[in-house]
This record gives structure tokens, C-alpha cells and sequence, in this order.
């Protein structure tokens, strides 16, 4: 707590420097400050709230990306060179996060080669930070995420492989986003009907073993969007760990294939949330694509992140 108070008093210091930051830059529509931080987060004023997750090293990208979700945010969006220069000097104030020179940021290509997009406000990036030779422009290359790169003066960024886990031997992690949360806010109390008391699910959503999962009708949507979709409810695309599971959501699926929150790498398939991918065949799989279930075959299967699929999202309880 006492570094997040530092950390304020230096964003109080340097919020001159901020204050020609024009409202074009991605800031909110009114300079008026509507909400707070959570205890546990960097408090950036109207610019937002952020917080560096030091301690989840050694995960790829999409993983990094879940961590974010996890505690109600995503992965940062520095949608200007000053911004990000701001998170530059959020990281480089505290020593405690020395060592660790590498950051992921919430934007990537690998929707379309060379259309780089950011994940959580959709908007194509338009204020590049990008470092000598970066980003790749070789034919059908791996290097589709972002990363944030930093020295004591300087900071850049790179394109790499989603689903590295170090960046050149050395830790990366995520920096995190989440807007201001409303406060001092009149609320009306809605009644509570005995049918949502007796299901630990939202209106919407079913239940089935621990989790809740929602089918987001008559949309389709690339991998990187379904991700994005999900994490609003603060969950994800499906991941499957049973046969019980599988035939529920065959059941749910409205009879179309639909995207799962895993990835194919060099290694095999990857579940965003880390768990182990223990349930389950492949159709013809290709490396390096987005996974889905292909109801016909009733076998999970691979194809380019850019094909368009329907959404089953899943959410703890």
C-alpha cells in the first residue's frame, strides 16, 4: 500500500506534464473524474487504473491476457505515444519491478498480418511506438503480440510469438487495465426473484459443474474478438475438461461449431487458463491457429484466427 501511495504522489507530480494531453488521445469524454481505483491498483486519475502482475512470469500472451480478466481488467492499451510513455514511468518508478524488462500490451495482428488492432476498445492502432525493425514484415510470421520493452530512458515496442512464454531468456509479464469503478452513485435495488436465488448464475446464463456458460447468439466473431466478448463478463471461451462438459455444450451450442479458449502451438494445444488439456481428440490440426469445436465431427479441430465462429463464454462461480 505504501508504494501505491508513492506511486499517487508521482502521478499528482507529473499530472502537469499530462495535463496537454488532448482529449483526442484516447482519454474519457470529460476531464471530470467519475470514479475510483481499487485498493490494489495504481491510481492514474482520469487516465485509468493500472496494475503491473510481476508475479504471473513465464506465461504466454492469451495467458496474460486471462490474467488481466481475472481481476477485472485487460491487458494495457497505451493508444498514444504519450501514454505510453506514462506507463514507461510507472514502471520504472518502483524498483520492485526490476528485472523485469518486458511487458505485454493488449494489441495484436494476429486477427490479419499487419492490421494491428487493440483487443479490449477494438480500434485499430493508429499511434505506433514501435522499436528499429519492429514490427515484422516477413511472410506468415509468428510474431503477433505486442510487447512493451523498457530501459532506464527509453521504451519501445516489439512484436512476438503469442505463445512464448520469455522474451530473448528473460521474464515477461502483463501490465493490466481497468476503467475507474463508479462511486458515490444512487442505486435502485431490484428484487430478487426466487429463481435467480436458486441459481449461482447471472440472468442468461446456465449452470453445469462449477461454472456458468452463455451462448452469445447470432454472433460470430475472429478468436481474438470471442476473447475480448467473454472477458466483458469477466470470463472466457469455453474450456473443456470432460466428456460431461463436452455434451453439455454440444447441447447449448444451438447446433454450430464454436470457438474454445485454446490455442495450437509448437508444443500442442494450449488452454488460456494454463490447466492442462486433458480431454479430447483433434480433427486436423495445423500449428499455430485458434482452436474450435467442430460439432460434426464432435472433435476439437484448428483453423486461422481470423475464421469467424460462434461464442459459447464460460465464468466461475
Amino acid at each position: 500500500m505504501e508504494k501505491l501511495k508513492l506511486l499517487s504522489l508521482f502521478i499528482l507530480f507529473g499530472r502537469a506534464a499530462l495535463a496537454e494531453v488532448e482529449i483526442s488521445e484516447s482519454l474519457p469524454n470529460s476531464s471530470v473524474r467519475i470514479g475510483e481505483c481499487p485498493d490494489d491498483w495504481i491510481d492514474a486519475d482520469i487516465l485509468g487504473c493500472y496494475k503491473f502482475l510481476d508475479a504471473k512470469i513465464n506465461h504466454t500472451w492469451v495467458e496474460a491476457q486471462y490474467d488481466c480478466e481475472q481481476i477485472g481488467g485487460y491487458l494495457a492499451e497505451p493508444t498514444t505515444h504519450r501514454l505510453s510513455s506514462f506507463l514507461h514511468s510507472l514502471a520504472n518508478f518502483d524498483d520492485e519491478y526490476d528485472g523485469i524488462k518486458h511487458w505485454y500490451l493488449g494489441l495484436t495482428d494476429v486477427g490479419l498480418e499487419g492490421n494491428w488492432i487493440w483487443v479490449h476498445n477494438r480500434e485499430l492502432l493508429t499511434e505506433e511506438s514501435w522499436g528499429s525493425e519492429n514490427p515484422s514484415s516477413e511472410y506468415r510470421n509468428r510474431a503477433d503480440c505486442a510487447v512493451m520493452v523498457l530501459d532506464s530512458t527509453a521504451w519501445w515496442w516489439e512484436d512476438w510469438d503469442c505463445t512464448l512464454t520469455q522474451i530473448q531468456e528473460t521474464p515477461v509479464a502483463p501490465v493490466c487495465q481497468r476503467h475507474l469503478e463508479a462511486s458515490n452513485s444512487t442505486t435502485t435495488e431490484v428484487p430478487i426473484t426466487t429463481s435467480q436465488m436458486s441459481s449461482p448464475c447471472p440472468t442468461g446464463w446456465s449452470e453445469f459443474q462449477g461454472s456458468c456458460y452463455r451462448l452469445e447468439g447470432g454472433v460470430e466473431l475472429n478468436w481474438m474478438y470471442a476473447v475480448s466478448e467473454c472477458g466483458k463478463y469477466g470470463g472466457f471461451p469455453v474450456i473443456i475438461h470432460s466428456k460431461e462438459e463436452e455434451d453439455f455444450l454440444k447441447s447449448l451450442s444451438d447446433g454450430e461449431d464454436f470457438w474454445v479458449g485454446g490455442i495450437y502451438s509448437s508444443s500442442g494445444p494450449v488452454w488460456i487458463d494454463g490447466t492442462n488439456f486433458d480431454h479430447g481428440t483433434f480433427y486436423d490440426p495445423d500449428v499455430d491457429e485458434c482452436i474450435y469445436y467442430a460439432l460434426p465431427q464432435s472433435q476439437f479441430n484448428t483453423v486461422p484466427c481470423t475464421y469467424r465462429a460462434s461464442i459459447i463464454c464460460e465464468k466461475y462461480f
